[in-house]
């Protein structure tokens, strides 16, 4: 089995629901091949150390899907990779990782989530959101990009009352390609991450 820890304090979170839409809806890969563990941030990754050496004891694979963060709030992509693999290399154990958004920049799971929206079909959202921020000038808060991608879901008239419900607790609807393109390049080295992993746990355990 593969163990994903994730950065997210608990499953009730837009983060568990994406990674578990995305790899069990989108990828394909059936349920009982993988488990997502929220770590609740990458400083408890140490914590988490009798879970990652047992999942290496039993022959499995253990995938860490983290913010890289920004500079501005003490990370970056660089950084956190440093800063991770120094853990991972004190706990003695291995796993191979992965930073949102694209494993490459600076930023977070809201990021990619930004990039997948469905534009489209909601222009008329951006272009009112644009104006909206702009309106604000510097008088007050401009809302952060967590702020900007719940609003986004939220304000999805087609959204039946018993799914708005669920959005605080992460249920974003992430199969539904009327708001989310999980086909989107913007994915790709997320799904050659994943994939890649699956393909050498299986080489290794015939």
């Amino acid at each position: 089995m593969i163990k994903i820890f994730i950065e997210a304090q608990k499953k009730q979170t837009s983060e568990y629901h994406f990674m578990d839409d995305y790899v069990g809806h989108a990828l394909g890969i059936p349920k009982e091949k993988y488990d997502i563990v929220p770590s609740n941030g990458w400083t408890n990754l140490r914590n988490l150390e009798p879970a990652f050496q047992l999942n290496t004891i039993n022959g499995d694979k253990n995938l860490i899907v983290f913010d890289a963060d920004r500079p501005g709030n003490n990370g970056g992509f660089e950084k956190r990779q440093k800063e991770i693999n120094a853990i991972l290399s004190e706990m003695s154990v291995s796993a191979d990782l992965f930073l949102f958004p694209n494993n490459k920049d600076d930023g977070m799971f809201e990021d990619l989530l930004k990039n997948i929206m469905v534009h489209d079909s909601h222009e008329r959202f951006f272009d009112c959101y644009s104006d909206y921020t702009n309106c604000l000038g510097d008088e007050y808060v401009h809302p952060n990009l967590k702020g900007e991608v719940f609003t986004y879901i939220s304000s999805m008239k087609s959204l039946p009352n018993k799914v708005r419900r669920n959005l605080g607790s992460g249920d974003w609807q992430f199969t539904n390609k009327e708001y989310w393109n999980l086909e989107s390049g913007y994915l790709q080295p997320l799904r050659t991450f994943i994939l890649s992993c699956l393909t050498n746990l299986r080489a290794s355990n015939p």
